[in-house]
């Protein structure tokens, strides 16, 4: 159907028009298309004498008045709808534009004073303009004769005519903001043979609610709801921009019975996985720390004073989301080596090098990244009887690369298409630290039992930095500190088993009751790049365990000179997981 019978002559010839950029245009915001200099066809007469079904042009309110027919009332209540003297525009769309419409709808008296009016219409407003609104605050930004309760969203295809302006005050209301009017699509140049959109095209009908186009009251709470109260903060971003192409995305999925498509969305924005982040940095430093320690314990007293050790390190870390955080996985490996000296045979010295480079991933949604450390450990071990006491402490340097991946935002302002990528690079300190102490109790037989309790404790200081690749959607994530005060209390088995060498293999097995002091849960703080108000919001990874058991196993075997050590360490708890192992030889100069 046709907004109106377009009447002209038979071999009539359609009237040539120029588009022109939007940067010639003083009217109101304008989406992606090019604008009309005239003449603009009618889509219908206003009056039954109207000679024209063009208007030569349209560049002021005035014009569009004309083109609108100057008013969709009667009298007495006659207002034009667009102040006459400002800029206005005729736009032809080059993408799919995404607008919305108010209306009221409901029983007898609640749409007074001009009773219900319907979803389906030309006058339509952009997002932006009224996003977070109360419905008495968009009655009196839009103009409108009665308290609006429902919106849709309108989607006009690329190629629509759509009329620009600046809102007249009507019925003792302000106006004064960008307004459109969808004149149709049309099947010739200038606006020639304007359709009516079908009702299809006005989706998401839905109660305006206490604020208009809010996420949090439908998403909940959680990381998705933290990203939806900094969206919903304002102000808003500035009409066809990218981050309003972000919040329309969000639009689409804000609505119906069902908050998980939104969720998911909002879940791509927030970045999670720099909350995960300090959990690999800081299981770099415990991978570190517990090759010094295995070289600690696999010390032999009647070694000469000067050894160097070297050793290969590795592991991997699961741990479990908490329902609302993903769970988060990662492996590690590398080396670490040192020099020591015994400085008589109770007291050890040295310092450690290690190297460690892993991969890591937040399960069940974008993003993954790679991560490499560097440290550097002062290590100590004093044991003048059957008691020992032992210490490192150390400094590390973290990098990371993360890439996140992006599907549900639409393509009009990103040129690869509706799935794009950003990627961040986090870097940050870590300070290392670890000390036990310990009675061994000799049983017999070359076996001791030694109950030990010790701690380790690693401060990682995440630098702020910026995402690239994103646009509007890249993340300036801040800096953060996250500890790790994990105290030991356990006991130690030691069994000297001979296999017919010179030494006997010295085998180690551990068990111990792992608590960790620190907030055990990973957060990040986060702003998106297109968001003026750079409304920040916390999210939160996958938390590390309060409570879990730490096991192990370790030998140590002299061979033609060398010790030949190897440990494998186990944690588990609160649905959580964690493996090391190291591989190494020490050897005297």
């Amino acid at each position: 159907m046709c907004w109106g019978n377009v009447i002209a002559s038979a071999g009539a010839l359609l009237l040539a028009g120029t588009p022109i950029d939007h940067a010639w245009s003083q009217a109101a915001p304008l989406p992606p298309g090019a604008v009309l200099t005239g003449p603009v066809w009618w889509a219908q007469k206003c009056t039954p004498s109207q000679v024209n079904y063009y208007l030569p042009s349209i560049t002021t309110g005035a014009d569009a008045n004309k083109y609108t027919c100057n008013n969709v009332y009667s009298p007495p209540n006659s207002y034009p709808s667009f102040v006459a003297t400002a800029p206005a525009a005729m736009d032809v769309t080059a993408t799919p534009t995404q607008f919305v419409r108010v209306y009221c709808t409901g029983g007898p008296g609640s749409c007074l004073p001009f009773g219900p009016n319907s979803a389906l219409g030309a006058f339509m407003a952009e997002p932006s303009t009224i996003r977070g609104m109360t419905p008495a605050q968009i009655q009196s930004t839009l103009a409108l004769p009665t308290t609006p309760n429902m919106i849709t969203t309108i989607t006009a295809p690329a190629g629509s005519c759509v009329l620009a302006a600046w809102g007249a005050p009507a019925f003792g209301r302000a106006g004064g903001t960008a307004q459109y009017w969808l004149a149709g699509a049309p099947t010739g140049p200038n606006c020639y043979g304007l359709q009516y959109l079908p009702s299809s095209d006005y989706t998401n009908r839905q109660p305006i609610g206490g604020h208009a186009l809010w996420y949090e009251p439908f998403t909940g709470g959680g990381n998705a709801g933290a990203v939806a109260a900094a969206l919903d903060v304002g102000p808003y971003p500035q009409p066809f921009t990218q981050m309003d192409e972000v919040y329309k995305s969000l639009d689409l999925l804000n609505y119906g019975t069902n908050p998980a498509p939104l969720r998911a969305a909002l879940a791509q924005l927030d970045g999670e996985i720099y909350a995960d982040y300090p959990t690999i940095a800081i299981g770099a430093g415990q991978i570190i720390l517990d090759a010094v320690h295995t070289e600690m314990r696999a010390a032999n007293p009647s070694t000469t004073s000067v050894q160097a050790w070297l050793g290969g390190i590795g592991g991997g870390q699961y741990l479990s989301g908490d329902g609302d955080s993903h769970s988060f996985s990662s492996g590690i490996g590398g080396l670490a080596g040192g020099l020591e000296r015994r400085f008589d045979p109770a007291l050890l010295g040295g310092i450690a090098v290690g190297f460690a480079s892993g991969w890591f991933d937040t399960n069940g949604i974008s993003g993954s990244g790679t991560s490499t450390t560097f440290a550097v450990t002062p290590y100590a071990r004093y044991a003048p009887g059957p008691w020992y006491v032992e210490a490192a402490l150390g400094y590390g340097y973290s990098s990371g690369s993360v890439n996140r991946n992006m599907s549900f935002i639409n393509d009009e302002f990103y040129s690869s298409g509706a799935a794009f990528e950003t990627h961040g690079s986090p870097t940050g300190n870590a300070f290392l630290s670890q000390a036990e102490a310990g009675y061994r109790v000799d049983v017999g037989g070359g076996a001791a039992v030694t109950p030990f309790a010790g701690m380790q404790g690693i401060m990682y200081c995440g630098n702020g930095f910026v995402e690239s690749g994103g646009g509007a959607v890249d993340l300036h994530v801040s800096s953060q500190t996250t500890d790790l005060w994990l105290g030991l209390l356990g006991g130690e088995f030691n069994y000297a088993f001979p296999i017919g060498q010179p030494a006997p293999l010295q085998l180690t097995a551990r068990l111990a009751w792992a608590y960790d002091f620190a907030n055990t849960q990973r957060s990040a703080v986060a702003f998106l790049d297109g968001t003026p108000s750079a409304a920040p919001f916390t999210v939160l990874g996958a938390p590390f365990p309060r409570n879990a058991a730490l096991f192990s196993l370790s030998a140590v075997q002299r061979v033609a000179g060398l010790d030949v050590f190897a440990r494998y360490e186990g944690t588990a708890g609160d649905g959580s997981y964690a493996q090391a192992g190291t591989v190494g030889v020490r050897f005297s100069f």
